[in-house]
């Protein structure tokens, strides 16, 4: 992790900190704690748990049902399984599969602590990518969930022995951790870095290298700060996945402001009584899980939420609209991406003025909308969205626009690839699995549709096979129902006789939309 932020940056977020009141009555001296650790560890997830624990060693940090853990006990376990993974394995570079779990986040801050390259794996996974993966990112050691085993067993069974990793079940760590003093550990004057493989179940997982940035990431929690304003010991209830930049960062706001994370299911009736029962007053989610919370209705007592946070994939304006009526102004709307991190926040004023905006650029970030010889383009005109931190100016793949006011709308995706439940999807893969899966398809082509669910979901163009003239969509959709997740699913079904092409067979989209938009609604 860098250990280097602007002087500005840093000055903002202790500012932030202090009148936030989440350094006690001796401020000064809860600002010095964090000097040592910061010079030692540099800015990471380690020195900010560190911290925590300095501030606030008794107060409970993590919550996994009946599993909880104090900030002095989450610090005490990450020093033991560093001391243990440093004694048993040799290793510079870690991949961490699971799901959201105590564990998991104390594997994730003994390997920060030890100075390793994270790689995050995506659960979704198949056999196939993640042995792509590791023949092209080789790691020195896997910690997995054992539910994972078969997956690991399968993807490593083809590959060379000199090339597989060494295996740890996250299940065995507790006993490494009993078992371990807290000894001292040889800190590698290194920077971490986190690799993010951004592909869902479908595509080839791209990878994307990056290190941690402190500035980024004080920058996010700093607005956040300021936003939110929350209060020490607050609740927070995570209903998305720490792999992904929007769950670390929550793990990163917890621990800077001495907040209380409860790792959430993902079933709404379980979330509305964790929030219940617990009196959860952030909740932190993606639209998916937004939708099923308000299809399971709200409790009409007993709802202590004072802010939902939606980040990951696209947030429909109409779910937008109807959480604000059922929760009332408490929703933020978070955009980023796996390329250049977090780079806008929307606030429930946004959101009520303009329920389609991902909101303004976060401090530090710079947003730009050019056309496609890089120039930029007008408030209200369509581009590209770039973005840069002080640095060189990336694309997001993102098309959109800012209004008058300076908030950023997106209209889609540059590359085509679509994102539905937060997952990337790929749709030629989707039409090549499609294709083989039913016996009478000749060809077929999918397309993105808004969904107030999953953000975005499929509509199937597809022709039949000479001869399957008289097949019903009803039993195309039960057929795919055996074979694809439900994300994968196709919404709509349209029946062609022949896909729109151009003179080199390159399939047209955009008349695949124009179709859709030319259907009665």
């Amino acid at each position: 992790m860098a250990s280097i932020v602007s002087p500005s940056g840093l000055a903002q977020f202790l500012r932030l900190v202090a009148k936030s009141g989440l350094l006690g009555s001796k401020p000064l001296v809860s600002l010095a704690s964090l000097v040592p650790l910061w010079l030692r560890f540099g800015g990471s997830l380690y020195t900010l748990a560190a911290w925590a624990a300095a501030r606030f060693p008794n107060r409970l940090a993590v919550v996994e049902g009946e599993q909880q853990l104090s900030f002095q006990q989450l610090l005490e376990h990450a020093n033991r399984l560093a001391a243990a993974l440093q004694e048993r394995f040799a290793m510079d570079s870690v991949g961490i599969l699971g799901r959201n779990r105590i564990a998991y986040i104390v594997a994730l801050l003994a390997c920060t602590r030890l100075g390793c390259d994270l790689v995050l794996l995506n659960p979704m996974f198949g056999p196939e990518q993640l042995r792509v993966v590791l023949r092209r990112r080789p790691l020195g050691l896997l910690l997995f969930d054992l539910g994972f085993r078969p997956l690991v067993e399968e993807a490593l069974a083809s590959m060379p022995a000199t090339g597989q990793p060494r295996l740890l079940a996250l299940e065995d760590t507790p006993e490494l951790i009993a078992e371990s003093p807290i000894g001292k550990t040889h800190h590698k004057p290194r920077k971490s870095s986190l690799t993010v493989l951004t592909s869902g179940t479908t595509g080839p997982a791209k990878e994307v290298r990056r290190s941690i940035k402190a500035a980024e990431a004080l920058g996010l929690i700093s607005n956040l700060l300021l936003h939110l304003q929350p209060h020490s010991g607050q609740r927070v209830l995570l209903a998305v996945p720490l792999l992904h930049g929007h769950g670390l960062a929550t793990l990163a706001l917890c621990l800077v402001a001495g907040l209380s994370l409860h790792l959430g299911k993902s079933r709404a009736r379980d979330l509305w009584e964790e929030i219940q029962a617990h009196k959860i007053e952030l909740l932190v989610l993606v639209p998916t899980i937004l939708h099923r919370l308000l299809e399971a209705g709200a409790p009409s007592h007993g709802n202590h939420l004072r802010a939902v946070i939606s980040g990951s994939a696209p947030l429909n304006p109409s779910l937008v609209l109807r959480t604000l009526a059922m929760l009332g102004q408490k929703l933020y709307n978070l955009y980023g991406s796996s390329e250049t991190g977090v780079i806008s926040l929307a606030s429930p004023k946004d959101l009520l003025e303009a329920p389609g905006t991902v909101g303004h650029p976060l401090p530090g970030v710079t947003l730009k909308i050019l056309d496609e010889a890089k120039n930029e383009l007008p408030r209200g005109q369509i581009g590209q969205v770039w973005v840069s931190r002080g640095g060189q100016i990336a694309p997001t793949g993102d098309l959109g626009y800012l209004d008058p006011q300076g908030r950023l709308f997106l209209t889609g995706r540059a590359d085509e690839v679509l994102i539905c439940g937060g997952e990337k999807v790929f749709p030629t893969q989707i039409e090549e699995r499609i294709t083989n899966l039913l016996p009478y398809a000749e060809e077929c082509a999918v397309v993105g549709v808004p969904d107030l669910e999953y953000g975005q979901a499929l509509h199937l163009f597809l022709v039949l096979k000479p001869g399957h003239d008289s097949m019903e969509t009803y039993t195309i959709q039960r057929d795919l129902e055996a074979h694809l997740p439900r994300t994968l699913r196709p919404r709509h079904i349209t029946l062609l006789t022949e896909l729109p092409r151009n003179q080199a067979g390159k399939l047209l989209r955009a008349k695949l939309h124009a179709l859709l938009e030319a259907k009665p609604h």
